[in-house]
C-alpha cells in the first residue's frame, strides 16, 4: 500500500510540474504547449532520483552513529546522491537524446546552454524528491529509535520488577522458616509426640512453599488451604488459643493471591495479640471476589518479638508490584484489619483480553 501511494505521489508531482512549466512557458504572445509523455518521463526520472536516494541511505547509514553525526550523515548522503543522479542521469539523457536525433535524421546541436538546462533540470528534480525521500527516512529513523529505546525501557523495568519480586519472595523463606523452628523447638521439649505430628505438619506447608516460590501469583483456593494448615499448627502449640472462622462469598474460588499472604497475616495476629485457651482470641477471614480481610480484636502482647521489618512491607510491596493496587489497614474499633486485594475474574478477563 506505501509503495502504491508512493507511485501516486510521484506521477501527481509529474504532472503538477510539467503543467506548471507549461504555464510558465506560455506567458506572453507564446501558445500553451503540453506535451502528454512529458509527466511520465519526469516520473521515471523521479523514481530513478528515488531508488539513488535509498540506496545511498542503505549503505551509508549501516552503521550507528552518535547523535551529533546524523545530519552530517544525511548532508553526505544528499551531496553524494546529487552527485551520482545529476551527472549519471543527465549523461544518460543527453545520449538518448542524441541517439534519437540520429535515428529520426535531425539535425540539431547540443550546445552547453541545453546541457546546462539539462543538469539543472535533473538537480532540482533530485533536491525535491531526494529531499523529501531523506527526510521521511530521517523522521521513520527517529520513529524507530524511540520505538527501541521504548522496547529497551520496557525490557529493563520488567527485570527490575522480576527481580525485585523474587527478591521479596525470597525473603519469606527465612522469615516462615525460622517462626516455625522456634514453635517447633518449644513443642520438643514439652511433647515429642506432638512435636512429631506438628514436623509432618510444617513439612507441607515448607512443601508448599517450594512449589509456589517461584510463582508471582498463586490460587486463592491454595492459599485458603495453607491458612487452614497453619491453624493446625498454631494450634498444637497454643492449646486452641486461636481459632480461625472463613467467611466467603460464592464465586470467589478463581481470585489469585499473592503466595503466603493470608498466612503472614495470620502470624502478624499471634506474634501481637495476647490470647489464651480459656479466653481464646477469634481470627475472621473473609473473602469476596476481589479482596481478603484478615480481623481481629486488638489484645496487644505485653512483650512482643522483634519484627524484623518483613511482614506487612513485604506484602505491601508484593501487592503493589503484581497487582498494582496497596493494602488496606484498618486499626478503628478496638479491631485490627488488614484487607488483601485479589485478582478477580473481570480483572483477569481485562489483562487476558
Amino acid at each position: 500500500m506505501k509503495r502504491i501511494l508512493n507511485a501516486l505521489l510521484i506521477v501527481l508531482f509529474s504532472h503538477l510540474m510539467v503543467v506548471y512549466l507549461a504555464l510558465l512557458q506560455s506567458q506572453g504572445e507564446k501558445l500553451f504547449s503540453y506535451a502528454p509523455d512529458a509527466p511520465w518521463w519526469l516520473s521515471l526520472q523521479c523514481f530513478i532520483a528515488q531508488w539513488v536516494t535509498l540506496a545511498m541511505h542503505r549503505q551509508m547509514s549501516r552503521k550507528s552513529l552518535p547523535e551529533g553525526n546524523v545530519l552530517r550523515l544525511y548532508a553526505g548522503i544528499f551531496v553524494l546522491g546529487a552527485l551520482v543522479y545529476v551527472v549519471v542521469n543527465s549523461a544518460g539523457f543527453l545520449l538518448l537524446e542524441r541517439m534519437l536525433w540520429e535515428i529520426l535524421g535531425m539535425q540539431r546541436v547540443m550546445d552547453v546552454r541545453h546541457i546546462l538546462h539539462t543538469l539543472l533540470l535533473n538537480l532540482i528534480v533530485y533536491c525535491v524528491v531526494g529531499g523529501l525521500t531523506l527526510a521521511y527516512c530521517a523522521i521513520r529513523r527517529q520513529q524507530e529509535q524511540k520505538m527501541e529505546l521504548l522496547r529497551a525501557e520496557m525490557r529493563a523495568q520488567q527485570l527490575r520488577s522480576d527481580g525485585h519480586i523474587r527478591s521479596l519472595q525470597q525473603q519469606i523463606d527465612p522469615h516462615f522458616l525460622f517462626n516455625n523452628l522456634n514453635v517447633l523447638s518449644a513443642l520438643i521439649q514439652r511433647n515429642p509426640d506432638e512435636a512429631e505430628e506438628f514436623l509432618n505438619a510444617f513439612a507441607d506447608i515448607y512443601r508448599y512453599n517450594l512449589v509456589v516460590r517461584n510463582k508471582k501469583l498463586v490460587p486463592l483456593e491454595s492459599e485458603l488451604q495453607l491458612a487452614q494448615n497453619y491453624m493446625y499448627l498454631l494450634e498444637r502449640r497454643y492449646r486452641g488459643a486461636y481459632r480461625l472462622q472463613l467467611n466467603r462469598e460464592p464465586g470467589c474460588g478463581r481470585a489469585l493471591s499473592v503466595p503466603f499472604g493470608i498466612q503472614m497475616l495470620l502470624e502478624n495476629v499471634v506474634k501481637h495479640n495476647e490470647a489464651n485457651c480459656d479466653d481464646p482470641l477469634t481470627i475472621l477471614l473473609s473473602v469476596t471476589e476481589d479482596q481478603l480481610e484478615v480481623s481481629n480484636a486488638v489484645r496487644p502482647k505485653k512483650f512482643a518479638g522483634s519484627s524484623m521489618a518483613i511482614g506487612l512491607d513485604n506484602l505491601k510491596q508484593r501487592c503493589r508490584a503484581l497487582l498494582g493496587r496497596e493494602i488496606e489497614i484498618d486499626e478503628s474499633g478496638g479491631h485490627f484489619a488488614v484487607r488483601l486485594p485479589l485478582l478477580g475474574d473481570e480483572e483477569m478477563r481485562e489483562v487476558t483480553a
